[in-house]
């Protein structure tokens, strides 16, 4: 467990091992429901990240970028960190070690 500014606490849910799991943030006991990192990944190529979210009143804090170093220790060197980033999150992907890639493609919702 981890403390970020004094304000949460910060640990894993379930076991390293499984293929699904989430990294979460815990102020005064209670979860927040905008502070999570839910990912999904077979720890041998590649993790799709597939929710970073960190309440906007606590962002700018070291949560969101110590939600993705949990993760990447988990993974370990061998596994890629993948994800789909908002617009205007971009710049902050690339400030935690993201490479932009051209390399993607994506059939968008319908709904």
């Amino acid at each position: 467990m981890l403390y970020i500014n004094g304000l949460a606490k910060i640990f894993e849910i379930g076991p390293s091992n499984i293929a699904i799991f989430c990294i979460c943030c815990f102020i005064s006991r209670k979860i927040w429901g905008n502070w999570i990192a839910r990912a999904i990944t077979d720890f041998s190529y590649c993790c799709y990240l597939s929710d970073l979210a960190v309440c906007k009143e606590y962002q700018k804090t070291g949560i969101g970028k110590e939600l993705v170093e949990r993760l990447r220790n988990h993974l370990g060197e061998e596994v890629s960190l993948l994800l789909l980033s908002a617009p205007t999150a971009m710049e902050y992907y690339h400030r935690l070690g993201f490479e932009k890639t051209e390399k993607a493609f994506l059939i968008p919702r319908t709904r």
